[in-house]
């Protein structure tokens, strides 16, 4: 049996990590689907001072996602204003990448009737568990 003892925490992260505002995974994942969600949170990680570039190829790569569910993604966090992209570079092949803005949660639209609004976005019911 392990005794109650004192113990230190020693996080090791420090120049690895990102964050993600509360009021987001409090209210709004719920809203932007699981796309919305992946999406965000690869751009908080790529994000520096607020902004970003990823393409979306390399989103869908890197997040083992097809580049539709990255565009879906995409289109519902920008329609929640919770970020701003516009296309920044395109290549000889026709591709390119978006730069991408992480808005302040002041900018974000408010979600209070967004299920009456849009239905797509209506948070998923819970399914009864059988025993």
């Amino acid at each position: 049996m392990q005794q109650d003892k004192p113990f230190k925490v020693r996080d090791k992260r420090k120049e690895n990590r990102y964050y993600v505002d509360n009021e987001f995974l409090n209210g709004y994942a719920k809203y932007v689907g699981w796309q919305g969600q992946v999406v965000y949170h690869a751009l908080c990680r790529h994000a520096k001072d607020g902004t970003c570039f990823p393409s979306i190829g390399h989103l869908a790569a890197e997040l083992g996602i097809s580049e539709t569910s990255v565009k879906t993604g995409v289109k519902r966090l920008k329609e929640l204003n919770i970020i701003s992209a516009r296309m920044r570079t395109r290549t000889s092949k026709g591709r390119g990448s978006n730069i991408y803005w992480l808005l302040d949660r002041t900018e974000w639209k408010p979600v209070s009737n967004w299920s009456n609004q849009k239905k797509e976005y209506r948070p998923l019911k819970s399914f009864p568990v059988k025993p």
